[in-house]
């Protein structure tokens, strides 16, 4: 597999990085670049009076160098990816250097070893798990609490009418979101803030709408959380997560009950965002095989950056695990095998835009709280319709493009399509649609 440009742009921690290992990435930098089909190494001359090793794992993606940088991956880790990726000349087909081998052979040991489970005695594990209830039970009740308050302020904003939502200031929101917060339940104060983040401005009878869809939610999630022990098990692991209670990747991955489910994956786009100090990376995914979606979350902050091991556009063969829902969806990758250069078969794809409402409806029918929801349509294309895009089908049925989805990506969906129809990849999200890329002769493209 060779990246493309746009992909290692991506994997570099900033532009300086991306500048600087762009002008390493010429053959004449390298005193020796090679590969095979798990690994990349090759050495360039440093300020030393040795060379820096460079080496980059190509399946589950990961960089080592030897020289003192302390971004990751470096420049020289992002100059011999763009060397491999624009000359292949100038990267041979080799054998892993004794350097490279043991940093390899660590990885795959470290991939395919299972936890060993800690020995502990039977008055060990009642202790942990009389610890563990009654940190469950002060949970509920500060929930239960946080609950009652919040259904209380909603009765009062009905009382008084929703329409003076708009004379209410941020800190009107605010406050209420801090109260969650004190709860202990983070999923209510997102649905409050959301609330407070509606533009009041706008035409009333949008407003109106987010305000009253919001609200609706809000209630309907108070008042199943109210009746959580009738529900079934996975419901309720569903509202709780809703609420708040995140069970944490390293936890699933390590239960040897969570189904691992083995496909070719299609990392069909990315979107990072940052809120505060946390960087959060949203990757979505799509199985060839079991027609599953995914969404992988990653969050990394100034001292811890983001995994980089899932690359925008890649093909994947691995195994992934799912958070328990009634609608599965987040995810994280258990087993990485390799990164495929192209399709071993087209993707099944909705028909058309018809068929992508009737899905759309089932959704929501099913799970009100569907939201990002990834979905393949056949024969798609950008339409320019005047003061904006939308994306059509061949019965000329058209869906809105999101407003996040600015002019030059749409200019580039024209020129990679050339205004044809291709079976495209999106994200419906707030029921209007983010194109991510298309299928165009077993390999993937973004837009």
């Amino acid at each position: 597999l060779k990246f493309t440009e746009s992909q290692i742009q991506n994997l570099a921690p900033d532009d300086a990085s991306f500048k600087a290992g762009k002008a390493l990435s010429g053959k004449n930098q390298w005193l020796a670049a090679s590969f095979t089909e798990r690994s990349l190494w090759g050495e360039i001359k440093g300020s030393g009076s040795k060379p820096y090793q460079t080496q980059v794992d190509i399946n589950a993606i990961a960089f080592k160098c030897s020289c003192p940088s302390r971004k990751f991956p470096c420049k020289h880790g992002i100059g011999l990816l763009l060397l491999w990726a624009n000359d292949a000349s100038a990267v041979t087909a080799g054998t892993e250097p004794s350097w490279v081998a043991e940093w390899m052979d660590k990885r795959v040991a470290k991939a395919e070893k299972p936890a060993e489970p800690k020995e502990h005695t039977e008055e060990d594990i009642a202790k942990s798990e009389k610890s563990k209830q009654k940190r469950a039970d002060e949970r509920i009740m500060f929930v239960e609490a946080g609950v009652e308050e919040l259904t209380l302020w909603m009765s009062d904003l009905v009382r008084t009418g929703l329409l003076q939502l708009q004379a209410k200031d941020r800190s009107f929101f605010d406050k209420t979101a801090a109260r969650m917060i004190d709860a202990k339940a983070p999923g209510l104060a997102s649905w409050v803030k959301s609330l407070g983040k509606i533009n009041y401005y706008a035409d009333n009878h949008i407003w109106q709408n987010e305000a009253l869809v919001i609200l609706s939610k809000m209630h309907l999630l108070t008042s199943a959380f109210q009746n959580l022990a009738n529900l079934s098990e996975i419901w309720q692991q569903t509202i709780k997560s809703l609420i708040g209670w995140n069970q944490s990747p390293k936890e699933l991955l390590a239960d040897e009950t969570a189904e691992i489910i083995k496909d070719i994956w299609v990392v069909v786009g990315q979107e990072t965002t940052q809120e505060e100090d946390i960087i959060i990376q949203r990757s979505w995914l799509k199985g060839i095989n079991t027609q599953k979606s995914a969404l992988i979350l990653n969050f990394g902050t100034r001292f811890a950056p983001l995994d980089i091991s899932v690359v925008n556009g890649s093909i994947l063969e691995a195994g992934i695990v799912f958070f328990p829902s009634v609608w599965p969806q987040r995810a994280v990758v258990k087993l990485q095998n390799r990164i495929l250069d192209q399709l071993p078969q087209a993707p099944i794809c909705l028909p058309n835009i018809n068929e992508l409402f009737s899905f759309l409806a089932a959704t929501y029918a099913e799970y009100p709280y569907a939201t990002d929801i990834c979905c393949l349509v056949s024969g798609i294309r950008p339409v320019s319709d005047q003061e904006r895009f939308v994306a059509a089908d061949r019965e000329n049925y058209y869906m809105e493009i999101a407003p996040e989805i600015d002019a030059d990506k749409m200019i580039n969906w024209l020129a990679i399509s050339g205004g044809d129809y291709y079976d495209t990849a999106m994200v419906i999200r707030n029921n209007k649609m983010m194109p991510l890329g298309i299928f165009m002769d077993n390999k993937y493209v973004l837009i």
